[in-house]
């Protein structure tokens, strides 16, 4: 599952141009919508720690602005579950 965040995200296309790149590459994933408001920002990453079929997320407007944070978060959240492909980190 590859993600697209925004708010508003009806108008976004992303979700269906992705599904259908997924589909034409015999790849078995979708691209999901997520109406995240920017303030629910921190609980929506949160969430995503518990899911373990997350390619990756794309962010549009307003999150845009701040994707320097959101990186920095993602980044985080991906080694610390160990979704890029590592084992998660454990204190020493």
């Amino acid at each position: 599952m590859l993600g697209s965040a925004g708010d508003p995200i009806m108008q976004v296309r992303d979700p269906e141009v992705w599904s259908a790149l997924f589909r034409a590459n015999g790849v078995n994933a979708l691209c999901i919508p997520f109406h995240v408001s920017p303030g629910e920002l921190p609980t929506f990453f949160a969430g995503l720690r518990t899911v373990q079929n997350l390619l990756g997320l794309i962010f549009t407007k307003p999150h845009k602005p701040g994707r320097g944070w959101l990186e920095l978060t993602a980044i985080r959240l991906a080694l610390s579950s160990g979704s890029d492909g590592r084992k998660p980190r454990t204190s020493a």
